[in-house]
Order: C-alpha cells, then sequence, then structure tokens
C-alpha cells in the first residue's frame, strides 16, 4: 500500500512536480519503491531534503493516523533495501557503485529529520 505514501505522476501528463514518481506511461504501483530510489538519482544533493518533504507531506494528506517516524522508517527500508541489493549484485559495476553514492548521501540528509536515531549505522551506534 506504498500508494499512501508516495505521489505518483499521472499516465500520459507532464509530470506537474519534479518529485512525482512514475514514468509517462504504464504506471505500476507495485513498482513505487522502485520509482522512488529511481528518482533520487535524478536529483542534485540540494533537492534531497526537499524531495523527502514532499512526499512526506503527501503520505501525511493520505494518512491521518500517520506519524514521521512511520514515513521515515518506510523510506529508510527502501533505499537500504536498495543498496543492499546493488551490493550484492552489481557490486563491480561503476553505474551502481555511483548509485550506491547517492542513496549514501541521501540517507545522509535523513540525519537532519531523524529524531529517532533510525538513520544511524552499527559502527556508529558503538561510537
Amino acid at each position: 500500500m506504498e500508494e499512501n505514501y508516495f505521489k505518483l505522476r499521472k499516465a500520459w501528463v507532464f509530470r506537474k512536480n519534479k518529485f512525482d514518481l512514475g514514468p509517462p506511461f504504464n504506471i505500476e504501483p507495485i513498482h513505487i519503491s522502485g520509482y522512488f530510489v529511481m528518482r533520487i538519482f535524478h536529483l542534485s544533493e540540494r533537492d534531497y531534503l526537499p524531495f523527502y518533504k514532499y512526499h512526506r507531506q503527501y503520505y501525511f494528506e493520505n494518512n491521518s493516523n500517520g506519524t514521521d517516524k512511520e514515513f521515515l522508517t518506510k523510506v529508510l527500508e527502501f533505499i537500504d533495501k536498495d543498496i543492499k541489493s546493488r551490493e550484492t549484485l552489481h557490486y563491480y559495476n561503476t553505474l551502481s557503485k555511483t548509485r550506491i553514492y547517492k542513496l549514501l548521501k541521501f540517507r545522509e540528509i535523513l540525519k537532519k529529520v531523524d529524531q529517532w536515531e533510525l538513520t544511524l549505522t552499527d559502527k556508529e551506534r558503538s561510537q
């Protein structure tokens, strides 16, 4: 039910906001986690936090009982899953290394909104 977390674009319509997710046509809600991650690859680092906040706002509009912590947890789940997949399957691929780097930078930016220490790695926790 990730459709309630992230704003998909309308099929066959120009993107109304550069942060909307999905391809121009054949949008499949089942792929929303992939659309979210792929959008990060096309953003500059200065857009990471506004991108996160844009989708968080959408989440609150569609989930009256939603919490910041729940939303951040879902975002981190998608990011961490994609990083692990790229490290496992395509680690030596240059494009994968670039994308892992971008995802780690995005994850680092999320520390600004993390009040629950969800973004801390095991190494950071032990220090």
